[in-house]
């Protein structure tokens, strides 16, 4: 595939497979680690797969790829990793016909979400099938089962505890600690209770979920592999043009030490000879690199007509709210996520705006929106609304041209 070799960058290809294999060594500690490992490779797995193909090229993402499906398949079995295959193929195509014909990238994103969604929402019609319409039940009881197999149920319960998966009384919490230095078995009956109804409450959300990773995961994962792609190859553009000059200095100093000279300043091309030159090799190398038309991140919105229509599945807030079966708030719930994936990366956005304009680095806005992301993505909801909104960016023309006209 001309757009997409099989290794871009070698650094890249080598961590970035390390980082997809690993699970599969890590994985056979316990069972837990068997089943927490593969809920986090279906969370990130479709980003982290597009962001690889990208920056490392296609083989690392073949790697990563084959992980996946092994991560499913060896603990649960072959019918697993067809579960697993049938989640990532649709994207996965979507995405390569996407990056081959060129397709801009917002619209790859939305080829890739649809992919993604299509594909999760037939494994979980599969799964919800076999497990007879009790799907988040029957995964409760096989997780709870685990952790009780694991032999450290008291110490996974607290770490539930302290995530909030489990709710006990501090009281009874402390003087079991103090009494036993663990869990009586009351304390235990009721953390157990609690994290199973806190568990299969959120598996019920999984469509919800599917939505709003998909949203994140096939914007990000692109967006960032075309990100750090680029900067690698400018940055092996240059490294091999510096290289180039030092050789060529260094064999002037040698012809006049040769001829019995001293060394004077060497004399290179003008500065502007060089830029000329190293903007036509670094023009020449990217002419074949899939940036789709992307443009910087701290750019991205919504227009005024998609945020406006964007803002509608809102109302999902309230329909959860007011939901008098599970089948409403489910409904509500799918709505709700499709509104916050996407304010909430137009707050980032916008976020990453604001720091560029105050002129920090980029390992330190990578390292804040990673931080407002994990612990702050309602606030980053807002700051998305507010933008929209207010237009701070001006990235939007003036309300009444923005409605007479397409952005």
């Amino acid at each position: 595939m001309r757009a997409l070799p099989m290794i871009r960058s070698l650094r890249a290809s080598v961590i970035l497979s390390l980082i997809m294999l690993l699970p599969l060594f890590t994985m056979t500690a316990e069972p837990i680690s068997a089943a927490s490992g593969l809920v986090m490779c279906l969370m990130i797995a479709p980003g982290f797969l597009s962001m690889t193909a990208l920056w490392g090229g296609l083989l690392p993402a073949i790697v990563g790829w084959i992980a996946a499906v092994l991560m499913a398949w060896l603990p649960y079995g072959a019918a697993a990793g067809l579960r697993m295959i049938l989640f990532l193929l649709p994207g996965t195509v979507a995405f390569l016909i996407c990056v081959q014909k060129g397709v801009p990238f917002f619209r790859t994103a939305l080829l890739m979400i649809i992919g993604e969604v299509a594909g999760g929402f037939a494994v979980l019609m599969i799964m919800t099938r076999q497990a007879d319409g009790q799907l988040a039940v029957r995964l409760t009881e096989q997780y709870t089962q685990l952790i009780a197999d694991s032999g450290m149920q008291d110490e996974w319960l607290i770490v539930m505890l302290r995530a909030g998966m489990a709710q006990l009384d501090p009281s009874l919490y402390r003087q079991a600690s103090a009494l036993t230095g663990g869990l009586t078995a009351l304390g235990r009956e009721e953390l157990l209770l609690s994290f199973k109804a806190n568990l299969t409450e959120r598996l019920t959300m999984m469509p919800a979920l599917l939505l709003s990773y998909s949203i994140l995961n096939n914007l990000a994962g692109p967006g960032i592999g075309i990100y750090f792609g680029r900067r690698s190859l400018i940055h092996t553009i240059v490294d091999k043009r510096r290289n180039e000059l030092l050789q060529k200095v260094l064999e002037q100093r040698r012809i006049q030490l040769e001829h019995g000279q001293v060394p004077d300043p060497v004399r290179l091309e003008s500065r502007e000879q060089l830029m000329r030159e190293l903007n036509s090799d670094c023009e020449s190398a990217l002419k074949d690199f899939p940036t789709l038309q992307m443009p910087p991140f701290s750019k991205w919105h919504l227009p005024r007509k998609i945020g406006l229509m964007a803002a509608l599945p809102g109302l999902g807030y309230l329909v959860a709210a007011l939901a008098e079966t599970p089948q409403q708030l489910l409904v509500g719930n799918m709505l709700a996520s499709i509104f916050s994936a996407l304010y909430m990366i137009q707050g980032m956005a916008a976020l990453d705006y604001i720091m560029g304009r105050a002129d920090r680095a980029l390992g330190i806005r990578c390292v804040m929106l990673g931080i407002a992301y994990a612990l702050l993505s309602r606030i980053l909801v807002v700051i998305g609304i507010v933008d929209q909104l207010a237009n701070f960016r001006k990235l939007r023309p003036p309300l009444g041209e923005g409605l007479s006209r397409e952005e």
